[in-house]
């Protein structure tokens, strides 16, 4: 597919949609960016708009050499096999930052438990989530006392996103999309788990 033709633009309520995910992607890259340093890129899909013509998807992660996040947002006519006039929606640290100045820190820590069949006892590790925000105390969201059983025989874990159910507001709950590895039968396998985030 092209992509590289205008088409007619979609309805204002789909737009504005579009630009608030636009928002909330960025901060999804503002947030995990500060877990891991390194180039990396996240995609999801928006969907399709009511009448099926339009579909959007976006992309987020860190720029090349810069290391700054960016998100992006993109929407094709698929009548038309062409993007729609104005976009993609693009945006980068600076231009946009809903959820505040805030940074999540993920870091793994040792701590007992786990499944009980785990044939490398001594590399397994649990997880601590601290939310640090300008001008107060560091907060522990999450600490592993005990690593649950559920969770099998994890040994590293990576911040993928943060994602909301809209445009934050000064109550929203965010939630933290955790990559968990864990070792398996045919050698390490990645699960996922959530961790609820207030806004502070």
């Amino acid at each position: 597919m092209s992509n590289d033709t205008a088409a007619s633009n979609p309805t204002e309520r789909g737009a504005a949609r579009w630009i608030t995910a636009l928002f909330i992607a960025l901060g999804m890259a503002l947030l995990a960016g500060q877990s891991k340093a390194g180039q990396y890129t996240h995609d999801q899909i928006i969907g399709f708009s009511e009448d099926g013509r339009y579909f959007a998807y976006e992309t987020f992660g860190l720029q090349r050499g810069s290391g700054l996040p960016y998100a992006s947002i993109y929407v094709v006519d698929l009548d038309r096999d062409a993007w729609v006039s104005g976009t993609p929606f693009e945006a980068s640290e600076g231009e946009a930052d809903p959820m505040g100045s805030f940074s999540l820190v993920l870091e793994s820590i040792t701590a007992p438990g786990g499944a009980d069949y785990c044939y490398q006892p001594e590399s397994l590790r649990g997880y601590r989530m601290t939310l640090q925000a300008p001008g107060a105390a560091a907060q522990t969201l999450h600490a592993d006392q005990r690593i649950p059983a559920s969770r099998g025989c994890p040994t590293a874990y990576r911040l993928d996103a943060v994602v909301s159910a809209g445009y934050p507001q000064e109550s929203s709950t965010l939630v933290a999309m955790i990559s968990v590895w864990r070792q398996g039968f045919e050698g390490q396998e990645r699960h996922v788990i959530s961790l609820p985030v207030p806004m502070p």
